[in-house]
């Protein structure tokens, strides 16, 4: 029996033979092509295609396949065009269905699992999984990630991201010769509230769920076999006996064109996600700095914070390293996070630092304090409560990633108090300017085993997240509502209740950032991005200027790139609306080492950046439609010769 599924431009082929299913088409209807060639040895063709279940404990530990241990118990084709299909596991005791489902845009997957053992399962579902999905060849096909700020990858180059912590969306992007595919996870648990939580772990439904996507040309099963290039999502998920849990839907979309023709559909489908409206003084803040606590009064520190980072352009910044040390093992202040509200005596103390403030705030700064979302210094003065508040692994042994720090669970309600009641007394007691939350989005994703916590499932970092985020936002608007939460890294559920992110994305990608992925998709992300710590900072700034990412000042380089940052501050200051516009895409633009991007706001825009040490004349192609096109910083009008536009940019 054939089952075939068409949606957009998408088309899926099933097949069930002898009570197994295998997927053994994957077209684009638009191009003709087909996508999977899956590798013909026997045991290699059954991996996958079109999902595999790994046990990771327990009794029922190891690798089960579609098509080889599910026995099928159940197909059909749908009026609507789709198919279900009902399996039972033969050597695993889960039950799944399947139902495969065609939109106008592509076709979606959603499975509903069952647990029918006697003990807790903790799974990871491979769903989909395309073993031997290529669109053009293995050398010429791209992946492509929303890693923080977006990461661009060779199929060949493996590679395994949970979201959040470090993908800020829950998608990838696979593209060759002007054609692709993405796969789009659009299950909306991690935005459910604790009443729908309660109702659906009533009615035997497990909600939560870790979300990763991987990609590899090596399958480990019994064995590690070279099966060809793979992509896939997984889902994690812990169920206790007679437990469900439904994944997806996962929206599989093929595409003609460019990867900028999917982020616009991404984008689109992406767009009800609630995103929180920031102040205005913010939405006018391009450049957003950081200064450490060194030496001497508080009022002396801040008032060189200030002198430092306006600098490099920044009237706004973030400041760490004001708490007292613990008194007992001789490190430095600033590894004692946790003690934040005890500002450090030998600087002055409570009332100095906000006196410091008060100046900062008359000398037209503003401030930002610093505290650590997710570590907590053991010797600190909560160290001993926070011992309570950590992530414990499946061994009962505490995660310990950074030497002598717990590690907060962010879905511990203990924690999340204390998080949020600190933040509001700090904004209160120094009338700080926002809050700046380290680490919360840019921390891998840690399942938490710690039985203290009662958790429903370890797979609860999303919700934990967010809810943390959502009780620290409520304590501020109860003191100061205009005061600002920017978090470390990036992710779109954050954004409910953050104003923005301060990210590395470049150097966190290992400088794999060639295309404005997440902003393509959220253009009101506002995400503040560095300029790295490699040997050319000013072209990692300029391209971060281009696709309208606000810009991180921070330390590193501060100084060499000062020039190029005021530079970079006009030009946002003369068109605001570029820090919020919508990316379109990039324009084909010479000489070599210059790059231009389209943005939508009001108007079509042209953000252009020299990448050349020295001037350049750059000639562009006039847009279509465009009569004339101004100049924004200088305003003058720019000379059009037949189809192009030239202009002269500093080295």
């Amino acid at each position: 029996m054939v089952l075939t599924v068409r949606g957009g431009a998408t088309e899926l082929e099933l097949e069930v033979e002898e009570g197994r299913l295998r997927l053994t088409g994957f077209r684009n209807l638009e191009s003709g092509a087909e996508y999977l060639r899956p590798p013909r040895h026997p045991w290699k063709g059954r991996v996958g295609n079109p999902f595999m279940i790994r046990v990771i404990r327990g009794k029922a530990f190891g690798t089960y396949l579609a098509q080889l241990d599910f026995k099928v118990t159940g197909s059909l084709s749908t009026p609507e065009g789709g198919a279900q299909v009902e399996m039972i596991g033969e050597r695993v005791p889960v039950r799944a269905e399947l139902e495969v489902d065609p939109t106008p845009v592509g076709v979606q997957l959603t499975a509903t699992i069952w647990n029918l053992s006697d003990e807790p399962l903790d799974m990871e579902v491979y769903l989909p999984m395309f073993v031997g999905a290529v669109v053009s060849s293995t050398e010429e096909d791209r992946v492509h990630l929303p890693l923080i700020a977006g990461s661009t990858l060779p199929i060949s180059r493996p590679f395994r991201h949970a979201y959040i912590g470090q993908l800020a969306a829950p998608f990838l992007i696979q593209e060759g010769q002007n054609e692709g595919f993405f796969i789009l996870d659009e299950n909306k648990n991690d935005l459910l509230d604790g009443g729908k939580i309660a109702e659906r772990l009533e009615a035997g439904e497990n909600p939560f769920i870790m979300r990763s996507f991987a990609s590899s040309d090596r399958f480990a099963g019994g064995g590690e076999a070279h099966i060809g290039h793979f992509v896939a999502e997984i889902h994690s998920v812990r169920l206790n006996p007679g437990q469900r849990a439904t994944l997806g839907p996962v929206l599989i979309a093929a595409f003609r064109g460019s990867r900028w023709r999917a982020l616009g559909t991404i984008r689109e489908r992406r767009s009800s996600l609630p995103f929180r409206d920031p102040p205005d003084w913010l939405r006018k803040t391009f450049v957003i700095g950081e200064h450490g606590a060194r030496e001497g009064s508080f009022g002396e520190d801040l008032r060189r914070g200030l002198e430092l980072n306006r600098s490099a352009s920044a009237d706004s910044f973030h400041y760490y390293g004001y708490w007292a040390g613990d008194g007992k093992t001789g490190f430095k202040p600033y590894v004692s996070r946790g003690n934040y509200l005890i500002a450090r005596p030998e600087m002055g103390g409570e009332e100095e630092l906000k006196e410091a403030v008060r100046k900062v705030h008359e000398l037209g700064g503003r401030v930002l304090f610093y505290v650590e979302g997710m570590i907590v210094w053991r010797e600190s003065e909560i160290g001993e409560r926070a011992r309570e508040w950590a992530i414990m692994n499946p061994d009962g042994s505490y995660l310990e990633v950074y030497f002598n720090f717990w590690h907060m669970c962010p879905a511990c309600k203990g924690w999340q108090e204390w998080l949020a009641e600190t933040c509001a007394e700090l904004v209160r007691r120094y009338d700080a300017d926002g809050i700046f939350i380290d680490s919360i989005c840019a921390t891998n994703y840690h399942p938490c085993y710690n039985p203290s916590h009662d958790h429903p499932s370890p797979y609860v970092w999303n919700w934990g997240v967010r809810e943390l985020l959502r009780r620290v936002r409520e304590a501020l608007d109860g003191v100061k509502p205009e005061a600002v939460i920017l978090c470390e890294g990036c992710a779109d559920l954050a954004r409910e209740f953050a104003d923005g992110f301060l990210s590395h994305g470049h150097v966190w990608s290992g400088f794999t950032l060639q295309e404005p992925i997440t902003r393509a998709v959220y253009p009101l992300i506002n995400d503040y991005e560095s300029w790295g710590e490699g040997d050319e900072p000013e072209r990692l700034l300029l391209w971060n200027f281009a696709t309208g990412h606000r810009i991180y000042s921070h330390a590193a380089g501060r100084e060499r790139v000062a020039p190029v940052v005021e530079r970079v501050r006009r030009a946002f200051e003369a068109v605001p609306e570029l820090g919020e516009a919508v990316v379109i895409g990039p324009m084909s633009v010479s000489p070599e080492n210059v790059i231009c991007y389209r943005l939508m706001g009001r108007k079509l825009m042209l953000a252009i950046a020299n990448l050349n040490p020295r001037e350049a004349t750059v000639s562009i192609p006039l847009p279509k439609g465009a009569k004339s096109i101004r100049e924004a910083v200088g305003g003058e009008e720019l000379v059009v010769n037949g189809d192009r536009i030239s202009i002269s940019l500093e080295g």
